[in-house]
């Protein structure tokens, strides 16, 4: 990056905090962007500063939050609400006031907005997403980041943009992630929605966090002549199933087995249908609903991280297994998880595509490999 001095929306969230705490670990000036409701008692603790505002409802704050910094971060946005369909409507609404804000100074300072593999679309069987991919989404939620693509494009001729599209994040402080590790610590058993092993990419908070200020530092810029340029997906080396995924966190929280239960579709359906209505009624949208829905059901969500790796020179820092159980410790650590005495080594199930030890169980899913990405 040009300069030190950095601004962040949607600090407070789950990505931006580990962002932050990031920006800070390396010298970085940060300013946040949170809401008058945001819990920032983690942030506080950090080297920051504070603007309180809303990309949606005070845009006029945002003229003093852009003031002087030389990288926005732009993570602020609704990943569900009761409404689907509402999602474009305030994740644009949003994306446009930052925008608005960073072309409107003299010097306007690079924008790295993190758009979602759901802007993209899913892929069939064994490919790999790439950013010359034209995007295709099916939900909502997809619907607004693409949407919010094209008006990051519609700037690029004002400002230096860049684009940055992670997969399934999971990390420390996740609680959607928490959901599926409960459900194994606890059962002993993960659900996959359906039959099919599609694949799927994965990349842990502290990575996507580094790819972003690696793309902010090394990134090349959007070009309207060059459809893919400036664009980046973030994710981890390896792609996997959904089975095997859940494998790996039985494996990190010491379970030597993990069963797997595969949930017809119709059974789903009938799920996100009333977790659908439920959340109208009550107006607290559910994680799982109809939106969800039809991405576990639309093929593979893998994608390749060559393009990040060849131009801007990042590398995952450690294995996704590492990852998992650095999550799991600090779960337990923060008692959303049951404490729990680790298995020895020898005594866990192994990895997909390794040979089962004597002690330990072959992982169930029907794909008995880790799937290599960007090679």
């Amino acid at each position: 990056m040009a300069g030190r001095n950095v601004l962040v929306t949607g600090a407070s969230g789950f990505i931006g905090k580990r962002l932050v705490r990031r920006l800070v670990s390396k010298g970085y000036q940060v300013r946040c962007l949170v809401r008058p409701t945001s819990d920032i008692s983690d942030l506080k603790l950090l080297d920051c500063s504070f603007i309180t505002g809303d990309v949606v409802k005070t845009p006029n704050l945002l003229f003093d939050a852009v003031k002087g910094v030389d990288t926005a971060f732009h993570l602020a946005a609704s990943t569900h609400l009761v409404r689907s369909r509402d999602l474009t409507r305030v994740n644009t609404a949003g994306t446009r006031n930052v925008l608005e804000a960073c072309a409107g100074l003299t010097s306007p300072p690079t924008f790295v907005f993190v758009s979602s593999i759901s802007a993209a679309g899913p892929n069939d069987g064994l490919r790999l997403l790439t950013e010359c991919r034209i995007c295709n989404p099916l939900s909502e939620y997809g619907f607004s980041k693409a949407d919010c693509e094209l008006w990051v494009r519609e700037y690029s001729s004002r400002l230096p943009v860049s684009i940055v599209r992670p997969p399934i994040v999971l990390g420390e402080g996740d609680r959607q992630g928490l959901k599926m590790f409960r459900t194994i610590d606890n059962w002993g058993c993960h659900f996959v929605p359906g039959f099919a092993d599609d694949l799927f990419s994965v990349i842990h908070a502290d990575d996507l966090a580094d790819a972003l200020i690696a793309v902010a530092e090394r990134g090349r810029r959007l070009d309207i002549e060059h459809a893919s340029r400036g664009i980046y997906f973030a994710a981890g080396d390896e792609a996997f199933t959904f089975a095997e995924l859940g494998n790996l966190i039985g494996t990190a929280l010491g379970r030597t087995h993990t069963r797997i239960v595969r949930v017809p579709k119709p059974l789903m359906w009938l799920v996100a249908g009333m977790n659908e209505l439920r959340g109208r009624v009550t107006g607290s949208p559910c994680y799982l609903n109809l939106d969800k829905f039809h991405e576990a059901f639309a093929g593979s969500w893998a994608c390749s991280n060559q393009k990040l790796t060849t131009e801007v020179g990042f590398r995952i820092s450690a294995t996704i297994l590492q990852r998992l159980e650095q999550t799991v410790e600090w779960y337990r650590q923060q008692d959303w998880l049951k404490r729990k005495q680790p298995v020895p080594p020898g005594h866990r199930q192994p990895l997909p595509g390794q040979p089962p030890t004597t002690s330990s169980i072959r992982p169930s899913s029907t794909v008995a490999q880790i799937h290599k990405v960007g090679k």
